[in-house]
């Protein structure tokens, strides 16, 4: 059984390849997409992260200015959270100076959590 949806984003103005932290998990919860958009430019590639295990099967690539989901691992145990986990959201790389650029990503608590 599942409980709440939750979403965790960063809106970046003029983005630029770094990494940064979304979330540190007070409880136990799961991934359930990964999106992203940019806006100017011609293209940014991002990713995202539970510690270390990558959430998606590849990079996102941000080809056009429209929302883009990316693929989730098939890996149930990568895209559970426990309390204490960190979920990050990285810019790979940017093309043609993006003037801004949105990764969010969607969770859900699990349904013992109170």
């Amino acid at each position: 059984m599942l409980g709440r949806h939750f979403t965790k984003e960063i809106v970046l103005v003029s983005p630029a390849a770094a990494v940064h932290q979304l979330f540190r998990a007070p409880w136990p919860c799961k991934v359930l997409a990964v999106r992203a958009i940019r806006t100017g430019g011609t293209g940014a590639v991002v990713k995202a992260q539970a510690n270390t295990d990558d959430l998606l099967t590849g990079n996102l690539s941000l080809g056009t200015a429209n929302w883009t989901a990316g693929s989730l691992v098939a890996t149930d145990a990568t895209l559970r959270l426990v309390a204490g986990d960190a979920l990050k959201a990285e810019v790979v790389s940017v093309a043609g100076s993006p003037t801004g650029l949105t990764i969010q990503v969607d969770l859900v608590m699990d349904a013992d959590v109170n």
